[in-house]
């Protein structure tokens, strides 16, 4: 028997949470006024080993500084000692109460420019299966209300196809850092700068019931 033999009630449902964010990480470019390659940058970049330094005094670890890229100046044609450079940073701030600091310290390193940062949320499989169930039992409403009035009888699940929004949220931060004071100046002149630390995520099912005469 094919699927479009069989008597079906196709429904949909969703289901709405708000989740907090855990973890960010952020995005920060050094500019250096040597080149360093490799995990050396973290000790022999001035600049960067100065930063880090000051970020592991609020608790950071040495896990949570990712070197991304590395971007040469050259003036004189000859990529050499002399060459300065810009290093691009992820940090990863685990708890939260730290990045008022973390930020602070940022914002005071002249050389330091924040470009994004990317919340991370907690996204576990026991959550997905209270919300999965929510919708579940959603749909089975609907199609009980569908059948009732036709009127028919369900008689079985033919099919349930589930989709889940992605969670993840990053904000670009302009201008901030670069000179001391830059967090603050960043407000002053309604840059944008948003610190949200929170998001909706949305569990959405289609469910397929087969049913018969009542």
């Amino acid at each position: 028997m094919t699927e479009d033999a069989i008597d079906l009630i196709e429904v949909h449902a969703s289901h709405e949470a708000e989740l907090e964010a855990d973890e960010a990480e952020l995005q920060v470019t050094i500019e250096g006024s040597s080149l360093v390659m490799g995990n050396a940058v973290f000790s022999k970049a001035k600049e960067v080993a100065r930063l880090v330094d000051a970020l592991r005094r609020h608790g950071l670890a040495e896990e949570d500084f990712e070197l991304r890229d590395i971007r040469a100046e050259v003036s004189s044609g000859l990529l050499g000692k002399s060459a300065s450079a810009s290093y691009d940073l992820a940090v990863r701030v685990k708890s939260l109460d730290k990045l008022p600091d973390v930020l602070g310290e940022i914002g005071d390193a002249k050389q330091a420019t924040l470009g994004t940062i990317t919340w991370h949320f907690p996204d576990t499989a026991a959550q997905r299966a209270v919300w999965l169930g929510k919708c579940v039992a959603d749909a089975n409403v609907k199609a009980k209300a569908i059948a009732d009035a036709l009127p028919a009888r369900l008689v079985g699940v033919h099919r349930v196809v589930e989709t889940v929004a992605p969670v993840h949220d990053a904000h670009p931060v302009p201008g901030f850092g670069g000179a001391p004071g830059g967090l603050e100046r960043a407000r002053a002149v309604g840059l944008g700068f948003r610190l949200g630390q929170r998001h909706k995520v949305t569990v959405y099912v289609t469910a397929s019931y087969r049913v018969a005469a009542p």
